[in-house]
């Protein structure tokens, strides 16, 4: 067990760039539950789950790793991600003592399962993903039934002309909170294509930092968030383009009921030199209900006057009854119009023909139970 500094308590939870909307609706009192109590030394740090399937190449299961066929070892933190950027961040590093896991996936399909323990726990979990070649990766984040506060940190570097396909899986439907990080780097002529699909829990921070460091470098993240209940998620992404002739489109997408709560925000950031590249960020939520909300809040950052595109926008939305009408007159009872209209929400522009057919079956095994 190990204690953190008072100090640490001392530490504002937001960074720069975190709005007072955001500030309101992210409910910071589930995470000081569990850090006052660890600053107390009253709560264990990670553990094992012993969960192990062979259907997975990698497993990290609290704080053990196992692997089954990629390379892996022990390393130090890449620095993608900040380790002072804000309280959480800095408890993520104090606990993991500059300690990481670091696995190379080269030209291959890959899959990876992250887990927690069933008891309450501080998970800290860190693994850096080198990426060679043309490689394609489904990394489960399956959280389910823990009662931890989980602080996974995965730092993603694309190497020099190597392609990424990859499709995180978050089901996070618990009322423990957690905070997930995603730092990606990608060098020249690389290209990502990343799609997320996150169940919220009770509170999910959940955030992507994507550096577009090497020229003709190019990156499509599309994300799907389903919150209900009185569940939230904070989804903070950043999208910065460091080197010319880059290109980034990001689309968020939401699908929100009951008193669910989706925030959203992030900042598309070209800068001085980055001349020739491009960037489109859009946020979008579907509202389900009269209590459901969504806060949107895109914005640019344009250091350069040689820009491609430079496109940003932020809408909610509601089913109209006149949709669920058109359907009815085609013979189509009113529940299946709704899931019709929302299925049509959720799948467009997700690129289904770039993915493996293992990985398509996955996007449908979710889409499917998060419409039922």
């Amino acid at each position: 067990m190990k204690m953190i500094p008072q100090s640490l308590l001392k530490e504002p939870y937001q960074y720069y760039g975190d709005s007072p909307t955001i500030k309101k609706y992210t409910l910071w009192k589930l995470y000081d539950y569990y850090i006052v109590k660890l600053a107390k030394n009253q709560i264990p740090l990670g553990g094992s789950s012993g969960k192990f399937s062979e259907e997975y190449d990698i497993v990290y299961d609290g704080t053990s790793v196992k692997s089954n066929r990629a390379e892996l070892y022990e390393t130090k933190p890449l620095g993608i991600i900040s380790p002072m950027k804000d309280k959480l961040s800095k408890i993520h590093y104090y606990l993991i003592k500059s300690h990481a896991y670091r696995v190379v996936l080269r030209n291959g399909d890959y899959k990876l399962l992250f887990t927690a323990p069933l008891y309450e726990a501080v998970i800290p979990q860190h693994l850096i993903i080198d990426v060679y070649g043309k490689t394609s990766l489904e990394l489960d984040l399956d959280y389910k039934n823990t009662r931890s506060l989980r602080s996974t940190f995965i730092e993603l570097h694309l190497h020099d002309s190597s392609k990424l396909n990859l499709l995180i899986n978050l089901n996070d439907s618990i009322n423990s909170p957690s905070n997930i990080n995603i730092g990606i780097k990608q060098e020249k002529y690389t290209l990502l294509n990343l799609l997320y699909l996150t169940i919220a829990g009770k509170m999910t921070r959940f955030t992507i930092t994507d550096l577009l460091d090497g020229e003709d470098s190019e990156s499509n993240i599309r994300g799907t968030v389903f919150t209900t209940k009185q569940n939230r998620i904070d989804n903070i992404t950043d999208i910065v383009s460091r080197n010319r002739d880059t290109y980034s489109k990001y689309l968020f997408t939401s699908l929100v009921s009951d008193k669910g709560v989706v925030g959203q925000r992030g900042v598309g950031k070209i800068y001085d030199n980055a001349w020739g590249s491009g960037i489109e960020y859009y946020s979008e939520a579907l509202l389900l209900s009269d209590d459901a909300k969504a806060y949107l809040q895109p914005r640019l950052e344009i250091d350069t006057g040689d820009v491609k595109i430079a496109k940003h926008a932020a809408r909610n939305i509601h089913i109209l009854p006149e949709q669920i009408f058109y359907l009815q007159t085609r013979g189509i009872d009113y529940d299946s119009a709704r899931k019709l209209v929302i299925t049509g929400y959720l799948i467009k522009e997700i690129p289904t023909t770039i993915y493996t057919s293992k990985i398509i079956s996955s996007i449908k095994k979710v889409l499917d139970s998060i419409i039922t």
